[in-house]
């Protein structure tokens, strides 16, 4: 990592006019004896602030320094430690001196009720008028519960309870020992709802957990205690929790219309409980709505819920490039393979740092279907090879991968290159390294085995046919975004003449299908 990428993200995040006010606090003569050089500092965040990506080491060095500039990169280092803690001393400042001011009602009751407390503490270290500390303490305490800060809530009270056990006596502190033990449960169901939370957004798109039915039972159990837990404490929280479980498990059954129905749930709960409403929270919630509106081919509002979610994150934050993910399936399986393909260029260039290794395969994987599209054969070869080359895990996905760059080496006349794609293919079945394989992935590999055996190189037609077949005979399981959906009747220019009425042959753009509607952080 590069030592100025943290702050070149942190200043592009802010709004002009606070990038303005940053740049205000470099201004005038070093003081004591150049320990803090403004100058210097001015120059890096003005290059930095002026730059469309982050640069270079050399860049940052030649555009501070000059070019002949001797500053080794240790002075670089502290030179960036000290402004980015000028930084965040003024933008501390600004939020005590109400210059700096949040859209989200919560997070702005919660700084407010911050400073209450450091007050508080400061009062007391004051010996003040202890009538003047303990109101301020019963406003923390009334204003943290009415808010539903549990941790700040918890805290003040238990301090007023141990003041008052040492004053009145223990009969004295009974109401609030049962408040404390209501807040403490909720508290702590809270903190289990949001790791569970946390945990889902990040596992629900990774490749060990698809078509998993271990990790679908325990989301399931999730859901049933978290909506226990809510309908036992009432904590608005703990229902967008449960709401967003049920939304997974909607998906996960196929079931858009009751995914829908959610999101609308989920939407209409937000909006009033100001907080717990934020921008981050409504993205995540008008992403997902998009990708219903996906799954029903609706893709001009899919479109427009996308562009409503890109407004709720800023550039630079991984919320934001997930989104733009969820866009280029839009374009993807609406057939607009120009629009898709600007969106994956972008990805590639701006949101590789901040999609997960799995997110990224498969959008490499995508990348090949669009070359195939686009019957550039031979890249789209490169990019599987690739994708296989650098996957560390073996899933249904990996496979596909291996199919597919098998069948297009058969398809260009690569007979040796496809024959050799087959025995490492067998290799790795042989050892077990895939949990399980499908019913056609199984069907699909033992036709890949017959093909090894045959002298001349297969024709187009019998290929299509093999690959087809499932298709044919109508036994393929539908299910969105899975790799068992790969389009192969792409690498070919017709429907296999063999006798037999196709009876369903999906095709790879504009066909009913939709990617999980999960994997954002929030």
């Amino acid at each position: 990592m590069l030592f100025h990428d943290s702050l070149y993200s942190f200043l592009h995040s802010l709004h002009p006019q606070q990038q303005k006010d940053i740049l205000g606090i470099f201004k005038g003569k070093n003081k004591n004896n150049g320990m803090f050089d403004r100058g210097s500092s001015r120059k890096l965040l003005l290059f930095l602030l002026k730059s469309s990506d982050i640069p270079s080491h050399k860049q940052v060095m030649k555009a501070v320094y000059g070019i002949k500039a001797h500053n080794n990169e240790e002075n670089l280092r502290k030179l960036i430690y000290r402004a980015t803690n000028k930084i965040k001393d003024f933008m501390a400042g600004q939020i005590s001196s109400k210059k700096l001011l949040f859209k989200e009602e919560g997070l702005q009751m919660k700084i407010t009720l911050l400073k209450n407390a450091a007050l508080l503490e400061c009062l007391r270290s004051m010996n003040t008028c202890s009538e003047i500390i303990n109101k301020l303490q019963d406003e923390i305490i009334e204003g943290s519960k009415t808010f539903g800060f549990y941790s700040i809530h918890i805290e003040h009270l238990t301090n007023k309870r141990n003041q008052t056990l040492m004053l009145k006596g223990a009969n004295a502190v009974k109401e609030m020992d049962a408040e404390l033990e209501v807040c403490q449960k909720i508290y702590n169901d809270i903190n289990i709802g949001l790791k569970w939370h946390h945990d889902l957004g990040i596992e629900a798109d990774h490749s060990i957990h698809f078509n998993n039915e271990e990790f679908n039972k325990k989301v399931e159990l999730q859901y049933t205690m978290l909506k226990q837990k809510y309908e036992e404490t009432n904590a608005p929280l703990l229902k967008y929790f449960y709401l967003y479980h049920q939304l997974y498990l909607k998906n996960l059954k196929l079931d858009f219309d009751g995914a829908m129905f959610t999101m609308l749930e989920l939407i209409d709960f937000l909006i009033p409980e100001k907080m717990i409403s934020c921008s981050f929270r409504m993205g995540i919630i008008y992403s997902n709505c998009a990708l219903v509106q996906i799954n029903g081919q609706n893709y001009d509002r899919a479109e427009s819920l996308i562009m409503t979610a890109l407004l709720c994150f800023k550039p630079g934050r991984r919320n934001y490039y997930v989104v733009k993910y969820f866009q280029f399936h839009c374009y993807f399986y609406n057939g607009q393979i120009e629009r898709a393909s600007e969106v994956l260029k972008r990805l590639k260039t701006e949101g590789g740092n901040f999609l997960s290794e799995f997110e990224y395969s498969k959008l490499l994987t995508f990348e090949a279907f669009i070359l195939v599209k686009q019957k550039d054969l031979k890249k789209s070869i490169e990019v599987f090879e690739s994708r296989i080359n650098d996957s560390k895990e073996y899933d249904d996905w990996n496979f596909w991968c291996r199919v597919m760059a098998i069948v297009l080496n058969f398809n260009l006349g690569f007979r040796n290159k496809a024959i050799n794609g087959i025995q490492s293919l067998r290799q790795i079945i042989n050892r077990g390294q895939y949990a399980k394989l499908q019913k056609r992935n199984l069907m699909v590999y033992n036709a890949l085995l017959e093909m090894q055996k045959t002298e001349v190189s297969v024709p187009k037609e019998e290929l299509a046919t093999l690959l087809l077949q499932p298709f044919m005979d109508n036994e393929a399981e539908w299910k969105p975004l899975s790799p068992e959906m790969i389009p192969f009747d792409e690498l070919f220019n017709f429907i296999p003449d063999s006798g037999q009425k196709v009876k369903s042959v999906p095709k790879a753009f504009g066909m009913k299908s939709v990617p999980k509607a999960f994997g954002i952080k929030s």
